[in-house]
């Protein structure tokens, strides 16, 4: 089951309800210049997802098949119970939340993760808006849960739901949601970490429970309007692929055709990379599974997440084309 490639039409149909929202109550959430950025780094970061994901799941299924706990004491393998799975999630949103924390103070892993908090926007478009490179650290954050000894295609399960979640909670058009804003991340909750307010800043990190920002200290409300963006505005052009201009100091287009069809051809550029890299590393990870170095779970498993990030960027283009006829700017 390909979750992510399933949710498709879910963001999609998220971003056209937001966009039809903020015509109605007259508010300007989008950017043209802005969406354009958050759609080529998306698609920029599912062309490194290739190389990323094969050395996600290796890494995971070696630690998994080698170092887990049942190599060392009596514990029986993981099944696959309601509860197990429960537990899995609650585990991968854990390390997430760390992930996510030591992405905001260690330096390193800032400079993968600054992309994301770059836009001057909050809405969905942003959640696309991530980094190529980010991934390559990230995924260690990850490891402890291998070595509890929990199958790679379970892990990523839950990871991918996960990630799913976060999507909806980047937006300005849903307010607070009464007792849920006690557990969950919300869109509140998600528009203070995404705000560049001293009180707001390195505040509440969670996945899809906010539980964990409570109970490490690093919770805040939504007090007052977030702003959105870096503590250090940006003077470059908002947008990678475009360029300031007299009408517009803040980066939008004069000829918005013009980017979009920079995006489309990326997104093209992407599909004729993209394919014939899988089918190369496909063949390395089947030729390490028989082997006996790289599990055929693991296989499988990364055979899905290639579907997966080719369906993505190929369909982004599409969401700019939709942002441009609906025009909310």
């Amino acid at each position: 089951m390909d979750i992510i490639t399933l949710s498709i039409p879910f963001f999609f149909a998220l971003i056209g309800l937001e966009l039809l929202v903020a015509r109605v109550r007259k508010r300007p959430l989008y950017r043209l210049s802005d969406s354009i950025s958050d759609l080529s780094c998306g698609i920029l970061s599912q062309l490194a997802g290739i190389l990323i994901a094969l050395l996600t799941i290796a890494g995971y299924s070696w630690v998994q098949q080698r170092w887990s706990i049942q190599h060392v004491l009596p514990l029986p393998a993981w099944s696959h119970s309601p509860l197990a799975w429960v537990t899995v999630f609650l585990l991968d949103d854990l390390a997430y939340y760390w992930m996510h924390r030591s992405s905001h103070v260690v330096n390193l892993l800032w400079a993968g993760h600054v992309v994301h908090h770059s836009s001057e926007e909050f809405n969905l478009t942003v959640a696309l808006r991530q980094s190529s490179l980010h991934g390559l650290m990230s995924w260690l954050f990850y490891l402890p849960i291998a070595l509890l000894g929990v199958p790679v295609t379970m892990w990523l399960v839950c990871h991918a739901l996960n990630l799913v979640y976060q999507f909806w909670i980047h937006t300005r058009e849903v307010d607070r949601l009464g007792p849920l804003e006690w557990i969950l991340n919300t869109p509140s909750h998600h528009r203070v970490h995404h705000a560049s307010q001293g009180s707001y800043l390195d505040r509440n990190f969670g996945g899809v429970l906010i539980i964990w920002d409570r109970l490490f200290g690093s919770f805040a409300p939504e007090l007052e309007r977030p702003v959105y963006g870096l503590t250090k505005k940006q003077t470059s052009p908002t947008s990678p692929i475009g360029f300031k201009s007299k009408t517009d100091p803040q980066g939008a287009f004069d000829y918005p055709i013009n980017p979009m069809k920079k995006l489309i051809a990326a997104g093209a550029t992407y599909g004729a990379l993209a394919l014939p890299l899988r089918h190369q590393m496909l063949e390395l990870a089947q030729a390490g599974a028989q082997s006996g170095t790289f599990s055929l779970e693991a296989y499988s498993a990364l055979s899905r997440r290639f579907h997966q990030r080719v369906a993505v960027a190929l369909l982004l283009p599409f969401v700019g084309l939709g942002l441009m006829v609906l025009k909310p700017f």
